[in-house]
């Protein structure tokens, strides 16, 4: 089910510093992928590396103003993004309390 509803404002502002956090972050993120990997957590890697590419999915496909994507599509990355967050967390933690 597609919606037509525009972003709000606060909606555009948060998407906004979303973005500037995701580019400024994506360092710290290849820089855990290796640490992970080198550690011999290749699970928690990989875990990372499914949430890295969906953030980078999010990155280049929606962008700031018109992107033809409505507010429900939106709503449901974020939802996706957050979902694969826990899945790594979860993995994370299993992997320290072994």
């Amino acid at each position: 089910m597609k919606s037509n509803q525009a972003l709000s404002e606060s909606q555009l502002r948060e998407l906004k510093e979303a973005r500037t956090k995701i580019y400024s972050s994506y360092e710290n993120l290849t820089s855990a992928e290796s640490t992970l990997f080198l550690l011999g957590l290749k699970d928690a890697q990989k875990r990372l590396k499914i949430l890295g590419d969906a953030v980078s999915q999010f990155y280049a496909e929606v962008y700031i103003g018109e992107h033809g994507k409505s507010l429900d599509v939106v709503k449901r990355w974020r939802d996706d993004i957050r979902a694969n967050r826990e899945l790594f967390f979860n993995n994370l933690h299993k992997a320290y309390t072994k």
